[in-house]
């Protein structure tokens, strides 16, 4: 079968979303390790799915990639180094406190997508996450409906109606 050129949009349909990010994360994920072993490349690779469901992976780990990501981040190193887009993540006494602050940064948004810790949020924030959860509802109704009626179909067929 030849392959095809997709337009890059979000996919509307919930399953198919769902495969092709499943499909696309392991691809990711394999390019990153081949990345790593073919080119003795440090990678690290940080995905959170839609539901807040954390992927990673890092050669030779996620804290040495961390910190050699900080140490070309550091202010103090020369602008070239710079430019790759890095920002400072807080003013700790090294590497270890950055990346720890970093990682304690990535586990408070997975907390907050999914709904532990809320008394940090503002008016604003609490009202978009509503409205993500209220979105996301009507997305799993949607679905199940869809699943009913496909089983009821199903039922129909099988007893000749």
């Amino acid at each position: 079968m030849a392959r095809r050129k997709i337009k890059i949009k979000r996919i509307e349909n919930a399953t198919t979303r769902q495969v092709t990010f499943s499909k696309r994360r392991g691809g990711l994920l394999k390019k990153a390790h081949d990345l790593s072993v073919l080119c003795d490349a440090e990678v690290g690779v940080i995905v959170f799915s839609c539901k807040g469901k954390l992927f990673q992976f890092a050669n030779p780990s996620m804290q040495s990639v961390m910190e050699r990501y900080m140490k070309s981040c550091d202010p103090s190193e020369s602008p070239k180094n710079n430019s790759a887009g890095c920002s400072n993540l807080g003013d700790g006494n090294g590497d270890a406190d950055r990346v720890t602050q970093f990682t304690e940064k990535l586990k408070s948004l997975q907390s907050i997508l999914i709904g532990d810790d809320l008394e940090r949020l503002s008016s604003r924030d609490l009202i978009r996450l509503e409205q993500q959860i209220h979105d996301s509802l009507g997305r799993i109704r949607a679905k199940k409906e869809e699943l009913f009626l496909e089983q009821l179909q199903e039922i129909k067929e099988k007893e000749g109606w």
